[in-house]
């Protein structure tokens, strides 16, 4: 039986394996190299361990479900991904706090939020919508109060 709070887990797991990924980036974002190069390589990295996922899962790969929308999505969110990548790469390069730059690119979860609500019609609770705002406010105050 699967547990009803299992995505919680899993979720914290995803956090956790996001901060790795940002501090190992802000690492790498110190190397001799354009920023665009070093994430290019990363994303190919990300793209061979994908081939090989998919050759190690080969049976569960239905060609027929996949339509060009499908195909469409794919290749769009592949740019955005490596065009993400790119700019994260050169924004950690930019400056010494990391944790401003985060919390600002983590701001996409009170967008997704909002684009859940008009595109998804998804309802949300006085709870969610506090979050919203003191988000808000907590981006405000990193950008105008990050140097002090």
């Amino acid at each position: 039986m699967q547990s009803k709070n299992l995505w919680i887990y899993l979720s914290i797991i995803v956090c956790i394996l996001a901060s790795v990924r940002i501090s190992l980036r802000k690492i790498l974002s110190h190397i001799d190299l354009d920023k665009d190069i070093i994430a290019a390589i990363l994303e190919c990295c990300i793209g061979l361990f994908g081939f090989i996922y998919l050759l190690l899962n080969y049976k569960r790969i239905n060609v027929k479900k996949i339509n060009n929308n499908h195909i469409f999505n794919f290749i769009g969110i592949s740019f955005f991904t490596l065009f993400s990548s790119i700019l994260t790469m050169y924004t950690l390069s930019l400056t010494n706090n990391t944790s401003s730059i985060v919390s600002i690119i983590n701001f996409n979860i009170v967008l997704t939020t909002i684009i859940s609500i008009l595109y998804f019609k998804e309802k949300i609770n006085i709870y969610t919508f506090s979050g919203i705002f003191m988000s808000f406010v907590g981006i405000l105050l990193i950008v105008n109060y990050h140097d002090i």
